[in-house]
């Protein structure tokens, strides 16, 4: 269940608009300092544990390729029965088929020829056509006054901000 929003304090004065810019900063401060130390933290615990997942990622491959070694060598024997896979103790080894996927049948089919072929016999049946406007262009090259005879207008809201001022660091 949601807790329900706290009234907002209304500010009466220059003086409480002071007040709270400097406990926004000093908040912000404080929240980037425990993000920093986070994140520090992060880094010693990753450059700790990093070696040791390499060398077992190493170790991993090298035993799959194994695997995948005796498997190809062996292949005749396990697949006698059309099976495709081997049953061990404490895992599978075999092979399995990716989604069958489209690939041009030579290298004298381009996807360009393949599409041509395609459109010649069936049309546009099998091609997709993404189109979107290009809004930059268009505030670009079409005059403010103009955009109405085309559906269109130009939009800008305002949105607030509050941006603590911080002394600058003296350079190292």
């Amino acid at each position: 269940m949601k807790a329900k929003p706290q009234p907002i304090k209304e500010l009466k004065s220059i003086a409480e608009c002071e007040d709270t810019m400097h406990r926004l900063l000093l908040d912000i401060v404080k929240r980037e300092s425990l993000e920093a130390c986070r994140d520090k933290d992060v880094a010693l615990a990753t450059a700790m544990y990093q070696p040791g997942i390499e060398l077992l990622t190493r170790h991993q491959q090298e035993l799959e390729l194994q695997l995948q070694q005796y498997y190809m060598t062996h292949s005749a024997e396990i697949e006698q029965d059309g099976k495709k896979s081997l049953q061990l103790t404490n895992g599978v080894i075999g092979l399995r088929l990716s989604p069958p996927a489209l690939k041009p049948l030579s290298k004298a089919w381009t996807w360009d020829a393949v599409m041509a072929r395609l459109h010649h016999i069936f049309g546009s049946q099998f091609e997709r056509v993404k189109t979107e406007l290009d809004k930059d262009a268009i505030k670009a090259n079409i005059p403010a006054g103009e955009l109405g005879n085309f559906g269109l207008k130009l939009s800008q809201e305002e949105t607030f901000y509050a941006e603590p001022l911080r002394p600058h660091k003296p350079e190292s």
